[in-house]
């Protein structure tokens, strides 16, 4: 065989071996690329899913600053239904009180260890407790008959009736009762500033009261003289 005739088959050999090769590199990796297409695949379905159950996020705007604003705060109260506080002007020598009634007299029964509630805007004894301004107690031969004041009711004890409610006024802010119970005697003189709360609670005028004792008798009655003053609000 000649020369030329062995190197044509040979490269022929060679050439269809080459081709094999080939064939079989193009089959193993056209499978590569079909996996890596079905991995891919998955790997989009699953964070699909994960995205699909995330909320949304929205992206902080880096220009903006970030404040904290505080809750509102309320005022607390101890008692929800209660009035709110009257406003109360002040009192002085320009104040123009109005006569409400003059020389009402008012009589106590006896009353042996029982309170009995005088209401001074009426003026009224045995009223309800809730409207009175004055607490009468008598303890019947223990001690001598009292009375108190009630919760945001002002007096001072004064020499004589003919205080003025001007004057009232400025003893009340000077030299008020205290707390403990006041002694009844005959000849005693108070003035009483009502209660500015109750007079706007319910409607009715705020008062100044000038209040003496003219009578205590042996049986334990106890006769009283009022005059009042409507006071401006």
């Amino acid at each position: 065989m000649s020369p030329k005739i062995t190197v044509r088959k040979t490269m022929s050999i060679i050439s269809v071996i080459a081709l094999i090769l080939f064939a079989f590199t193009a089959f193993f990796s056209w499978r590569a690329l079909g996996r890596a297409d079905d991995a891919l695949a998955q790997v989009n379905a699953l964070a699909s899913a994960r995205a699909a159950e995330t909320p949304p996020q929205v992206a902080a705007d880096p220009t903006v600053a970030t404040t904290t604003t505080d809750p509102p705060t309320s005022v607390a109260s101890d008692d929800p239904t209660a009035e709110p506080a009257a406003t109360v002007p002040s009192l002085d020598a320009q104040t123009q009180y109005k006569t409400r009634y003059t020389g009402q007299t008012l009589r106590i029964p006896p009353s042996c260890n029982s309170s009995v509630y005088i209401d001074l805007d009426e003026p009224r004894v045995q009223t309800e407790s809730n409207v009175a301004e004055l607490i009468y107690n008598n303890p019947c031969g223990v001690g001598t008959a009292q009375f108190s004041l009630r919760n945001d009711v002002t007096a001072s004890a004064v020499p004589s009736e003919a205080v003025t409610p001007i004057e009232c006024a400025e003893q009340i802010r000077t030299s008020p009762l205290g707390t403990a119970d006041e002694p009844i005697r005959r000849g005693s003189v108070y003035c009483v500033k009502t209660s500015p709360n109750d007079a706007q609670a319910t409607g009715i005028t705020w008062k100044m009261v000038i209040l003496a004792v003219t009578a205590t008798a042996q049986d334990g009655t106890v006769t009283l003289k009022a005059s009042a003053w409507d006071i401006p609000q």
